[in-house]
Protein backbone atom coordinates (compact mmCIF):
# COMPACT_ATOMS: atom_id res chain seq x y z
CA UNK A 1 0.00 0.00 0.00
CA UNK A 2 1.58 3.73 -0.54
CA UNK A 3 0.29 6.90 0.12
CA UNK A 4 -0.90 7.61 -3.73
CA UNK A 5 -3.58 4.72 -3.23
CA UNK A 6 -7.24 6.06 -2.78
CA UNK A 7 -7.33 5.77 0.92
CA UNK A 8 -9.90 6.46 3.69
CA UNK A 9 -10.04 6.62 7.33
CA UNK A 10 -10.67 4.17 9.87
CA UNK A 11 -14.03 5.83 10.69
CA UNK A 12 -14.97 5.29 7.59
CA UNK A 13 -13.40 1.80 6.90
CA UNK A 14 -15.54 0.25 10.47
CA UNK A 15 -18.99 2.44 9.07
CA UNK A 16 -18.43 0.24 5.53
CA UNK A 17 -18.38 -2.86 7.47
CA UNK A 18 -20.64 -2.16 9.81
CA UNK A 19 -18.58 -2.13 13.37
CA UNK A 20 -17.12 0.04 15.48
CA UNK A 21 -14.46 1.94 15.85
CA UNK A 22 -12.79 0.37 18.65
CA UNK A 23 -13.31 -2.93 16.45
CA UNK A 24 -11.20 -1.15 13.55
CA UNK A 25 -8.15 -0.21 15.46
CA UNK A 26 -7.83 -3.38 16.77
CA UNK A 27 -7.61 -5.44 14.01
CA UNK A 28 -4.94 -2.39 12.39
CA UNK A 29 -2.79 -2.99 15.36
CA UNK A 30 -3.35 -6.55 14.78
CA UNK A 31 -2.70 -6.74 10.77
CA UNK A 32 -6.15 -7.99 9.48
CA UNK A 33 -6.26 -4.87 8.21
CA UNK A 34 -3.71 -3.29 6.33
CA UNK A 35 -3.34 0.48 7.28
CA UNK A 36 -0.66 3.17 6.39
CA UNK A 37 0.34 5.68 9.49
CA UNK A 38 0.90 9.48 8.05
CA UNK A 39 1.32 12.79 9.21
CA UNK A 40 -0.29 13.55 12.64
CA UNK A 41 -0.24 9.90 14.09
CA UNK A 42 -2.96 9.33 11.63
CA UNK A 43 -4.14 6.22 9.75
CA UNK A 44 -5.22 6.00 6.58
CA UNK A 45 -6.92 2.68 4.65
CA UNK A 46 -6.89 1.65 1.28
CA UNK A 47 -10.03 1.17 -0.48
CA UNK A 48 -8.42 -2.01 -2.23
CA UNK A 49 -7.11 -3.02 0.85
CA UNK A 50 -10.53 -2.88 2.68
CA UNK A 51 -12.12 -4.97 -0.55
CA UNK A 52 -9.71 -7.23 0.35
CA UNK A 53 -10.65 -7.97 4.07
CA UNK A 54 -14.35 -8.17 2.88
CA UNK A 55 -14.18 -11.85 4.43
CA UNK A 56 -16.85 -14.51 3.97
CA UNK A 57 -16.50 -15.41 7.68
CA UNK A 58 -18.09 -11.71 9.07
CA UNK A 59 -21.22 -10.91 9.80
CA UNK A 60 -20.90 -7.45 8.20
CA UNK A 61 -19.84 -7.87 4.90
CA UNK A 62 -20.19 -5.81 2.00
CA UNK A 63 -19.53 -6.22 -1.50
CA UNK A 64 -16.91 -4.25 -3.33
CA UNK A 65 -19.54 -2.52 -5.91
CA UNK A 66 -20.97 -1.36 -2.49
CA UNK A 67 -18.14 0.14 -1.81
CA UNK A 68 -17.75 2.00 -4.99
CA UNK A 69 -21.29 3.01 -4.82
CA UNK A 70 -21.07 5.06 -1.27
CA UNK A 71 -18.91 7.94 -0.32
CA UNK A 72 -17.58 8.62 2.94
CA UNK A 73 -15.65 11.78 4.68
CA UNK A 74 -14.63 12.14 8.22
CA UNK A 75 -16.48 9.04 9.00
CA UNK A 76 -19.66 10.19 7.41
CA UNK A 77 -21.62 8.85 4.88
CA UNK A 78 -22.65 11.59 1.83
CA UNK A 79 -25.80 11.00 0.48
CA UNK A 80 -25.82 10.18 -3.41
CA UNK A 81 -26.35 13.00 -5.52
CA UNK A 82 -25.66 15.50 -3.77
CA UNK A 83 -23.28 18.67 -3.99
CA UNK A 84 -20.51 18.00 -1.75
CA UNK A 85 -19.04 20.71 -0.08
CA UNK A 86 -16.62 21.14 2.91
CA UNK A 87 -16.02 24.77 3.74
CA UNK A 88 -17.88 27.41 5.32
CA UNK A 89 -17.36 30.12 2.13
CA UNK A 90 -19.22 27.34 0.00
CA UNK A 91 -21.95 26.87 2.31
CA UNK A 92 -22.34 30.32 2.43
CA UNK A 93 -22.66 30.99 -1.83
CA UNK A 94 -25.74 28.95 -0.93
CA UNK A 95 -26.87 30.30 2.03
CA UNK A 96 -26.71 33.88 0.49
CA UNK A 97 -28.55 32.73 -2.27
CA UNK A 98 -31.39 31.54 -0.65
CA UNK A 99 -31.52 34.79 1.30
CA UNK A 100 -32.02 36.99 -1.60
CA UNK A 101 -34.51 34.12 -2.91
CA UNK A 102 -32.30 33.16 -6.33
CA UNK A 103 -32.96 29.40 -4.78
CA UNK A 104 -36.68 28.11 -4.74
CA UNK A 105 -35.79 25.13 -2.87
CA UNK A 106 -32.84 24.32 -0.95
CA UNK A 107 -31.93 21.04 0.47
CA UNK A 108 -29.27 21.25 2.92
CA UNK A 109 -27.64 18.09 4.24
CA UNK A 110 -24.98 17.78 6.68
CA UNK A 111 -22.88 16.49 9.46
CA UNK A 112 -24.53 17.28 13.25
CA UNK A 113 -23.04 20.25 14.58
CA UNK A 114 -21.22 21.78 11.30
CA UNK A 115 -22.72 25.35 12.19
CA UNK A 116 -25.16 24.79 9.04
CA UNK A 117 -28.18 25.90 10.95
CA UNK A 118 -26.05 28.70 12.48
CA UNK A 119 -24.97 29.82 8.95
CA UNK A 120 -28.28 29.96 7.84
CA UNK A 121 -29.85 32.29 10.58
CA UNK A 122 -26.69 34.50 10.06
CA UNK A 123 -27.26 34.97 6.62
CA UNK A 124 -30.79 35.59 6.93
CA UNK A 125 -30.88 38.03 9.69
CA UNK A 126 -32.57 41.49 8.27
CA UNK A 127 -34.52 39.36 6.13
CA UNK A 128 -38.16 38.48 6.65
CA UNK A 129 -38.51 35.14 7.26
CA UNK A 130 -40.12 32.13 8.99
CA UNK A 131 -37.78 29.56 10.92
CA UNK A 132 -39.52 26.25 11.38
CA UNK A 133 -37.65 23.66 13.79
CA UNK A 134 -38.67 20.18 15.18
CA UNK A 135 -40.49 21.63 18.22
CA UNK A 136 -43.61 22.73 15.58
CA UNK A 137 -46.42 20.59 15.80
CA UNK A 138 -48.31 19.68 12.29
CA UNK A 139 -50.66 21.78 12.55
CA UNK A 140 -47.94 24.94 13.37
CA UNK A 141 -46.09 23.47 10.49
CA UNK A 142 -49.25 24.82 7.94
CA UNK A 143 -50.26 27.86 10.01
CA UNK A 144 -46.30 28.59 9.77
CA UNK A 145 -46.28 28.49 6.29
CA UNK A 146 -49.55 30.39 5.62
CA UNK A 147 -48.36 33.30 8.07
CA UNK A 148 -44.93 33.13 5.94
CA UNK A 149 -46.67 35.19 3.20
CA UNK A 150 -44.50 34.27 0.72
CA UNK A 151 -41.31 35.19 2.17
CA UNK A 152 -38.50 32.27 3.01
CA UNK A 153 -39.64 29.48 5.15
CA UNK A 154 -36.89 27.39 6.42
CA UNK A 155 -37.56 24.06 8.10
CA UNK A 156 -34.83 23.03 10.41
CA UNK A 157 -34.31 19.47 11.87
CA UNK A 158 -36.42 17.92 9.68
CA UNK A 159 -36.04 14.19 10.35
CA UNK A 160 -38.22 14.51 12.80
CA UNK A 161 -41.46 15.63 10.45
CA UNK A 162 -40.68 12.31 8.61
CA UNK A 163 -41.70 10.11 11.59
CA UNK A 164 -45.42 11.51 10.47
CA UNK A 165 -47.21 11.28 7.39
CA UNK A 166 -49.25 14.10 7.94
CA UNK A 167 -45.69 16.10 7.87
CA UNK A 168 -44.29 13.83 5.07
CA UNK A 169 -47.74 15.34 2.61
CA UNK A 170 -47.11 18.60 4.26
CA UNK A 171 -43.14 18.83 2.61
CA UNK A 172 -44.55 17.19 -0.04
CA UNK A 173 -47.04 19.59 -1.46
CA UNK A 174 -44.33 22.82 0.02
CA UNK A 175 -41.51 21.54 -1.66
CA UNK A 176 -43.42 20.65 -5.42
CA UNK A 177 -41.37 22.14 -8.41
CA UNK A 178 -43.84 24.96 -9.17
CA UNK A 179 -43.88 28.74 -8.04
CA UNK A 180 -46.88 28.60 -6.94
CA UNK A 181 -48.18 25.19 -4.77
CA UNK A 182 -51.49 25.00 -2.96
CA UNK A 183 -51.25 23.14 0.61
CA UNK A 184 -54.57 22.25 2.37
CA UNK A 185 -55.47 20.76 5.99
CA UNK A 186 -58.38 18.35 5.89
CA UNK A 187 -60.07 18.60 8.94
CA UNK A 188 -61.42 21.32 10.97
CA UNK A 189 -59.27 22.70 13.78
CA UNK A 190 -59.69 25.28 16.32
CA UNK A 191 -56.10 26.87 15.91
CA UNK A 192 -57.00 27.84 12.34
CA UNK A 193 -59.58 30.14 13.35
CA UNK A 194 -57.70 31.37 16.34
CA UNK A 195 -54.71 32.39 13.55
CA UNK A 196 -57.15 33.24 10.78
CA UNK A 197 -55.64 30.61 8.49
CA UNK A 198 -58.11 29.06 5.99
CA UNK A 199 -58.11 25.48 5.40
CA UNK A 200 -56.64 26.05 2.16
CA UNK A 201 -54.16 28.24 0.77
CA UNK A 202 -50.97 28.80 -1.72
CA UNK A 203 -47.78 30.21 -1.35
CA UNK A 204 -44.81 31.10 -3.26
CA UNK A 205 -42.34 31.12 -0.28
CA UNK A 206 -38.50 29.73 -0.85
CA UNK A 207 -37.69 26.46 1.14
CA UNK A 208 -35.28 25.42 2.53
CA UNK A 209 -34.95 22.01 4.70
CA UNK A 210 -32.20 20.94 6.74
CA UNK A 211 -31.24 17.79 7.68
CA UNK A 212 -28.62 15.61 9.93
CA UNK A 213 -29.54 12.63 8.24
CA UNK A 214 -31.01 11.37 4.64
CA UNK A 215 -31.64 8.55 2.41
CA UNK A 216 -32.54 8.03 -1.17
CA UNK A 217 -33.53 4.77 -0.44
CA UNK A 218 -36.61 6.36 1.62
CA UNK A 219 -39.26 6.84 -0.49
CA UNK A 220 -40.36 9.79 0.70
CA UNK A 221 -36.91 11.32 1.10
CA UNK A 222 -36.39 10.60 -2.38
CA UNK A 223 -39.29 11.98 -3.87
CA UNK A 224 -38.30 15.36 -2.02
CA UNK A 225 -35.20 15.37 -2.93
CA UNK A 226 -35.55 14.75 -6.57
CA UNK A 227 -36.92 18.18 -6.48
CA UNK A 228 -34.30 19.91 -4.68
CA UNK A 229 -31.19 22.03 -5.02
CA UNK A 230 -29.31 18.83 -3.20
CA UNK A 231 -26.02 20.11 -1.03
CA UNK A 232 -24.47 17.79 1.72
CA UNK A 233 -22.11 19.73 3.92
CA UNK A 234 -18.98 17.80 6.10
CA UNK A 235 -16.34 20.26 6.93
CA UNK A 236 -12.92 18.83 8.56
CA UNK A 237 -12.49 18.97 12.17
CA UNK A 238 -9.38 21.88 11.15
CA UNK A 239 -12.21 23.66 9.50
CA UNK A 240 -14.81 23.57 12.06
CA UNK A 241 -11.69 24.61 14.51
CA UNK A 242 -11.06 27.53 12.29
CA UNK A 243 -14.54 28.53 12.58
CA UNK A 244 -14.69 28.51 16.10
CA UNK A 245 -12.01 30.91 16.56
CA UNK A 246 -13.36 32.80 14.16
CA UNK A 247 -16.55 33.11 15.81
CA UNK A 248 -15.15 33.86 19.08
CA UNK A 249 -17.78 32.07 21.39
CA UNK A 250 -15.40 29.34 22.88
CA UNK A 251 -12.89 29.29 26.02
CA UNK A 252 -9.43 29.49 25.20
CA UNK A 253 -8.28 26.87 27.26
CA UNK A 254 -10.56 24.35 25.71
CA UNK A 255 -9.86 26.28 21.67
CA UNK A 256 -6.10 25.39 22.53
CA UNK A 257 -6.61 21.80 23.36
CA UNK A 258 -9.29 20.48 20.82
CA UNK A 259 -6.92 22.22 18.91
CA UNK A 260 -3.63 19.94 19.56
CA UNK A 261 -5.80 17.32 18.80
CA UNK A 262 -7.67 17.42 15.94
CA UNK A 263 -6.21 13.95 14.83
CA UNK A 264 -8.14 12.04 17.31
CA UNK A 265 -11.94 13.46 16.44
CA UNK A 266 -13.18 10.93 14.13
CA UNK A 267 -16.80 13.04 13.16
CA UNK A 268 -15.88 17.08 13.81
CA UNK A 269 -18.60 18.83 15.26
CA UNK A 270 -18.94 22.16 17.31
CA UNK A 271 -20.52 20.06 20.12
CA UNK A 272 -17.31 19.00 21.45
CA UNK A 273 -16.67 22.87 22.09
CA UNK A 274 -20.00 23.44 24.11
CA UNK A 275 -19.33 19.89 26.23
CA UNK A 276 -15.73 20.69 27.16
CA UNK A 277 -17.02 24.12 28.57
CA UNK A 278 -19.97 22.32 30.18
CA UNK A 279 -17.63 19.82 31.62
CA UNK A 280 -15.48 22.69 32.51
CA UNK A 281 -18.09 24.55 34.16
CA UNK A 282 -19.05 21.85 36.84
CA UNK A 283 -15.93 21.29 37.97
CA UNK A 284 -15.39 17.72 36.16
CA UNK A 285 -12.54 16.40 33.96
CA UNK A 286 -13.44 18.03 31.01
CA UNK A 287 -9.72 17.29 28.96
CA UNK A 288 -10.50 13.42 30.12
CA UNK A 289 -13.93 13.90 29.08
CA UNK A 290 -13.40 14.70 25.35
CA UNK A 291 -10.18 12.03 24.75
CA UNK A 292 -12.61 9.42 26.00
CA UNK A 293 -15.73 10.53 23.81
CA UNK A 294 -13.62 10.39 21.00
CA UNK A 295 -11.92 7.17 21.57
CA UNK A 296 -15.39 5.77 22.15
CA UNK A 297 -16.82 6.50 18.36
Amino acid sequence: MSITDETITPQEGATLLGINIRTMRKWIREGRIEALKVSGNRWRISRSAMEASMLDSTPQKKSASNLSMKRYIHGFEVPENFDLITTYKELSQYTKAFSKQDINFLLLVGSPGSGKSRQMKADLAGTSHTWIDNHATNLGLYCSVYEADASPVVLDDINHFFKSKLACSLMKALTQTEKVRSLSWESTAKALEERNVPRQFETSSPICLIANLWSGSDADMAAIQDRALPVAFYPSAKTIHDRVLELGWCDKDVCKFIGQHLAKIPQPSMREYYQAMTYRNIGMNWREKLLKLWERR
